[in-house]
């Protein structure tokens, strides 16, 4: 079970209509957050004046929301509105029915004036019951503060010898695209008839994994 100290909790409930009543936002992705979304509520404000840490260069505040929902699917959709739009840097706690999993977006300012955010990679945890789900606060800046928990999401995805979290981001990001690319050259010498052309595929393939291995 996930515990902060009673310094940086809010507790305060958050209407769904909060995160989309002054945009532009369609009918489909209003249904979205109807058939997703039980309630939602701002769990826990982590920043300096609410824990024993320096602020960070990019990371100065962590939101905190504890999202219950009606099925044990994911709206990542829904999740991505709400995370663009928050000038800070967010951690979702989501809950069904005794489960829970945690889920962050890695985002980046676009701009040097900290406007606004691009998202970079997401990272979930498996549904575990919730008395077993942990987040644990680590380090003495908000950045790695931050960091910590990218990295505890993503579970063992991130090159833990790597300690830049961006490079370690890019990194697992490129892997992920060399894996599909292998998965396509691997459908297309399953389909391919003509020896030479599947000699090419394998010689591809080779390549392809040998980079994977790096």
């Amino acid at each position: 079970m996930i515990t902060f100290p009673d310094s940086t909790l809010v507790g305060k409930p958050v209407p769904k209509t909060a995160f989309y009543r002054n945009l532009e936002v369609n009918a489909k992705m209003k249904q979205r957050f109807v058939d997703n979304v039980e309630s939602i509520t701002w769990t826990a404000k982590l920043a300096p004046s609410t824990l024993s840490v320096t602020d960070g260069k990019t990371v100065h505040e962590i939101t905190v929301f504890r999202m219950v929902l009606k099925k044990e699917e994911v709206p990542s959709d829904v999740l991505m509105l709400i995370d663009k739009q928050m000038p800070r840097h967010t951690v979702f706690v989501l809950q069904h029915e005794g489960k829970c999993c945690l889920y962050v977006n890695y985002k980046e300012w676009h701009d040097a004036e900290q406007r606004q955010f691009d998202i970079v990679k997401t990272y979930q945890t498996a549904w575990v019951k919730e008395a077993d789900i942990v987040l644990n606060i680590e380090g003495s800046t908000m950045d790695a503060v931050f960091s910590s928990f990218v990295r505890q999401i993503a579970e063992g995805l991130l090159d833990a010898n790597t300690t830049d979290l961006h490079t370690a981001v890019m990194a697992n990001k490129e892997r992920e695209q060399i894996q599909k690319n292998i998965n396509i050259l691997e459908q297309q010498m399953l389909k391919e008839k003509q020896p030479k052309k599947r000699f090419e595929i394998h010689q591809r393939l080779v390549k392809m994994k040998a980079k994977l291995n790096q």
